[in-house]
């Protein structure tokens, strides 16, 4: 339980398997602090979260060993595998897990997408979950954090600012917003024939919300920085900007309610304390 995110996926790998669970904190975490924490993993729409994942588990505590056998359900109750995923360490020490596992895919892409504003992009999600397709990430970025986005991107070739230039021409000649507009992430894994009957799916209803295909150089470059991202935050603290992130979960029908009311209740908390503040979201997994 104690092995570090980077560690276990790599003996998997070399067995031909991955765990498939992939924390904001994958590089400094271990295995025993995800089911501690029942920590959410970026691939948790195809592979699930780690409370989806764990089987079995030994557990160290004060008065004894507690072991809970390996096995995929039960029809008795309740629990004691749900009392000590997210239990924080206030029953014990996690000293062993038995996990799921599954083949290593033959394709793994991730591509990006444009949608006109946020509501479309929400929309476009919604449809995907409701969907036969079955993403592994389904991602999409309101427009601060699109624009935080491509501020964060590597420095740009030649031939990327051409691509950009024409990019943003037409996107002007369809009377887009580049203020407004919103990134998508979506993923896809598994044999070539099921990837591309996945990417044509998805890609009609990215189509019906007036989104756009931009290819996979957005994906490659969430690949390589997915895991830098929360560290920025020691970066601003050295430079007196306090950074934090907050989650939550609602149905879809009211995403757009509890969306509008925190960025107003933000902002206005940046107004009343006349301070300088930057606030960004992003929907990252969709569940059944």
């Amino acid at each position: 339980a104690g092995v570090f995110g980077p560690d276990l996926e790599r003996q998997l790998n070399a067995r031909g398997w991955t765990c498939g669970h992939f924390p904001d904190s994958f590089t400094y975490s271990t295995l025993g602090g995800w089911i501690a924490t029942r920590s959410s993993g970026m691939q948790s729409d195809r592979y699930g979260d780690i409370a989806d994942l764990t089987r079995g588990l030994r557990v160290v505590t004060p008065t004894g060993t507690l072991v809970v056998r390996p096995v995929p359900s039960t029809s008795t109750g309740p629990s004691v595998r749900e009392m000590v995923l997210g239990s924080e360490g206030r029953l014990g020490v996690i000293t062993e897990a038995t996990i799921h596992v599954r083949p290593v895919p033959v394709v793994r892409k991730i591509l990006g997408y444009l949608f006109p504003t946020w509501a479309a992009g929400l929309a476009a999600m919604r449809d995907i979950a409701a969907s036969e397709a079955s993403p592994s990430v389904t991602r999409v970025s309101d427009a601060p954090e699109t624009a935080f986005s491509f501020a964060m991107r590597e420095a740009p070739t030649a031939l990327d600012r051409v691509k950009s230039k024409a990019l943003g021409a037409f996107l002007g000649r369809k009377g887009w917003d580049p203020d407004s507009m919103c990134l998508s992430l979506i993923g896809y894994e598994g044999s070539k024939r099921h990837v591309a009957a996945q990417r044509k799916l998805t890609q009609q209803i990215v189509k019906q919300h007036g989104g756009l295909g931009i290819g996979q150089s957005p994906g490659r470059l969430y690949d390589q920085k997915k895991f830098d991202t929360p560290y920025i935050r020691d970066f601003l603290l050295d430079r007196g900007a306090p950074a934090d992130v907050s989650e939550t979960s609602a149905p879809w029908s009211e995403l757009r309610r509890v969306y509008d009311h925190v960025m107003a209740a933000g902002h206005g908390a940046f107004r009343r304390l006349d301070v300088p503040g930057y606030l960004m979201c992003h929907l990252s997994h969709s569940y059944h």
